[in-house]
């Protein structure tokens, strides 16, 4: 009798911890991340994520002043002027990929989860202005941010 007890309060218990692990799942995945690729040359490679909660991920790999991983916060009305602006640049039309066959060019690759919304756009030349634009913005907020906390970085497997 024991042992069924036992294999009750198990199977409750790991349902249970599932939909914990499913609920951190959806309010971890970023609001967006950007990440610029490398070429032959010097250019920055680097990845910027940002999350619903305002925290902004910064991993510079080569080229940039700041190589590694580090993260800080953004303020609510930053979050909300970049997803005002993501909403006002019709982000979600954007093509799937400005290309080239030019092999030099290094990539801007942009992927965005805003409410139901999901996109990603690989922009490696001729992307619109207005794309071109909202990837300066997240320069420009990454740029901005000067209380970087440094952080392992997380090794994908």
């Amino acid at each position: 009798m024991r042992l069924y007890i036992l294999i009750i309060i198990l199977s409750f218990y790991c349902c249970s911890s599932k939909s914990h692990l499913l609920n951190n799942n959806t309010q971890s995945l970023p609001l967006l991340v950007m990440e610029r690729t490398a070429c032959y040359g010097t250019c920055p490679q680097y990845i910027i994520t940002i999350y619903n909660n305002g925290t902004i991920e910064y991993e510079g790999k080569m080229f940039v002043s700041k190589i590694g991983c580090f993260f800080s916060f953004l303020s609510k009305d930053i979050l909300s002027d970049i997803k005002s602006e993501f909403s006002t640049s019709q982000f979600f039309s954007f093509e799937k990929e400005y290309d080239s066959n030019i092999t030099d060019i290094p990539s801007v690759i942009l992927e965005v989860h805003l409410g139901s919304k999901n996109h990603r756009v690989i922009d490696r030349f001729n992307g619109p202005k207005k794309l071109k634009n909202l990837q300066n913005l997240i320069d420009s907020v990454g740029s901005a941010v000067i209380d970087w906390q440094e952080q392992e970085c997380q090794k994908l497997d």
